[in-house]
């Protein structure tokens, strides 16, 4: 049924890597809705519904929240500060800071163009792990401004890593160096065949 489904909204799945487990609880996608029903026919085999799915690292929740995700993200994050306090006096300044990016920073910014329009709430989890990782580096209190520190290391808040993966996404797409599906969805304001509108001089995009 997946499979079935899959091509009305351009979704790509590989049936070697995707788990038997990949139904929701509740599907709700262009008309589609599952709410309630048993087992989903996956090329012949039964699979039960699930609340929460991962492909590729990547947790996707019944109701499309990210909660499980963000749960995880945050988890690992902070597991892995942990660790990186018992060798901050070991290991020079920039190697400490190029670990911290590399394994939490890298974390936060994994796939996140998914969170787009996520609850407020939601993300001050996520900034939370940045605020915590900025406070390792600068040796800062819980009670400090943390704004200084992010800006000194050039750091985006979690809101806006969101809205800048989205913002690259979109360049890139508009300029033809994205996947042919996602290209296929921005279309720039200034149509081809109708009047001249003010936001065709200003590069927008229709919605």
């Amino acid at each position: 049924m997946i499979f079935l489904w899959r091509p009305t909204v351009q979704l790509m799945l590989s049936s070697c890597h995707t788990p038997q487990n990949l139904s929701f609880v509740r599907i709700k996608l262009n008309g589609l809705d599952c709410i309630g029903q048993g087992p989903i026919d996956e090329h012949g085999t039964p699979t039960d519904p699930v609340q929460s799915v991962c492909d590729l690292g990547f947790f996707t929740d019944a109701d499309l929240v990210m909660r499980t995700h963000l749960q995880r993200t945050v988890s690992r994050c902070f597991a892995v500060l942990r660790q990186l306090r018992s060798i901050r006096h070991a290991v020079p300044m920039s190697t400490f800071q190029t670990l911290i990016v590399s394994l939490v920073l890298s974390s936060l910014d994994y796939r996140n163009s998914a969170l787009v329009g996520l609850l407020a709430y939601l993300l001050r989890r996520l900034q939370s792990v940045v605020n915590a990782a900025a406070r390792f580096i600068f040796v800062l209190r819980r009670t400090d401004h943390i704004s200084d520190a992010l800006i000194t290391r050039h750091w985006l808040r979690a809101h806006d890593m969101v809205l800048f993966k989205m913002a690259v996404l979109v360049y890139k797409a508009s300029h033809g160096a994205a996947p042919l599906y996602l290209s296929q969805l921005v279309r720039v304001a200034d149509l081809a065949g109708q009047r001249c509108r003010r936001s065709a001089r200003t590069n927008l995009f229709c919605r």
